[in-house]
């Protein structure tokens, strides 16, 4: 096995455990935020839909050169809340315990804010070690991030033990 090859194997193999790492991590992180907070009650400041854009680059077949740009839209809720809590008042932003929900249109965007309507009384959930963190909606988010990361780093896995195989077989 030539040293190219280590090299490489190694790094995929760091990548992959990386990527693993980080996603149990965040999903460790948002399931504490989730367990320790207490319920109490806040006001709706006031609720929006920002607008952002970003650029993706496509690689339509997958031969490495990304020859495509594509302009991707997302829509993404706001909602201002205030809470006092052991007699300190506090204003937040946050809905989900560490996410922020995105959708493809303003419709649906705006549809998620009418949940919570300005100057209604909503529930918020406050970590009592930090009063300042705070979030609307108990749940973990939608999306398994953990499941994904475990797939990429899979995936990296299986590519190092490819190279390791192919450069043994040369």
């Amino acid at each position: 096995m030539n040293l190219e090859s280590v090299i490489a194997i190694v790094a995929l193999v760091g990548v992959g455990a990386a990527i693993v790492t980080g996603g149990w991590i965040v999903q460790q992180e948002e399931q504490q935020r989730v367990e320790n907070a207490v319920e109490h009650e806040g006001t709706v400041r006031n609720t929006g839909v920002e607008r952002a854009e970003r650029t993706e680059r496509r690689d339509p077949d997958n031969d490495g050169q990304y020859e495509r740009r594509e302009r991707v839209v997302e829509f993404l809720p706001t909602v201002r809340y205030t809470y006092t809590y052991e007699g300190t008042e506090y204003e937040s932003g946050s809905i989900y315990p560490v996410s922020r929900p995105e959708f493809d249109s303003r419709a649906e965007a705006e549809n998620f804010t009418a949940r919570f309507p300005e100057g209604e009384r909503v529930t918020v959930y406050v970590n009592e070690a930090d009063p300042s963190e705070s979030f609307l909606i108990e749940q973990e988010s939608g999306t398994p991030l953990l499941v994904v990361a475990a797939v990429f780093g899979g995936l990296l896995w299986l590519l190092a033990a490819a190279v390791g195989y192919r450069s043994t077989r040369e």
